[in-house]
């Protein structure tokens, strides 16, 4: 009586694991979020992107434009909904001194970060200065019509294409 219990126990932590690889797989975490901005030349792309889940970070690994060319600069664009984002040229200007840009390898997107969520937040006035942001930042030398973001979640590799017209 106990071995067949056990191999219950067994066959639904199995198939438990593999509903959540298949959810996990057609429901990819990483998503763009509403906010899609450019520079008047449109060399300059910034999307912003959540992290649906609640467990798990994100791991932006690499980030391509207009079928697979690699950008001139990328980063991760870290700020707040008070500040708000800069889209510029010059990651190490001046205007751009008061925002923050990480390498794409250095930051990881932490689960839950859902602008809809924080939105709902703000509206409540429960938003804080630690409830971050994040955006995909590229820079090129023509007009980027498309990113293909690629990262890693739970050890799994995904590719997010993004047109942004």
């Amino acid at each position: 009586m106990k071995k067949k219990g056990i191999g219950v126990a067994v066959c639904f932590i199995v198939l438990l694991l593999i509903g959540g690889f298949i959810y996990i797989n057609y429901s990819p975490p990483l998503v763009a979020g509403n906010g899609i901005g450019s520079t008047n030349d449109e060399k300059v792309k910034i999307v912003e992107m959540e992290n649906r889940y609640r467990f798990g970070k994100i791991q932006v690994t690499d980030v391509f434009v207009n079928d697979g060319k690699q950008p001139l600069e990328s980063k991760i664009q870290v700020s707040n909904h008070q500040k708000g984002f800069i889209i510029t040229a010059d990651f190490y200007g001046e205007e751009a001194e008061r925002f923050t840009f990480k390498n794409l390898e250095s930051i990881k997107t932490p689960p839950n970060t859902a602008p809809a969520k924080q939105l709902q937040k703000l509206n409540e006035g429960k938003v804080s200065g630690v409830d971050f942001i994040y955006a995909v930042h590229v820079s090129h030398d023509e007009s980027v019509n498309q990113m293909t973001v690629q990262y890693e979640y739970l050890g799994m590799s995904y590719d997010m294409v993004i047109s942004t017209n």
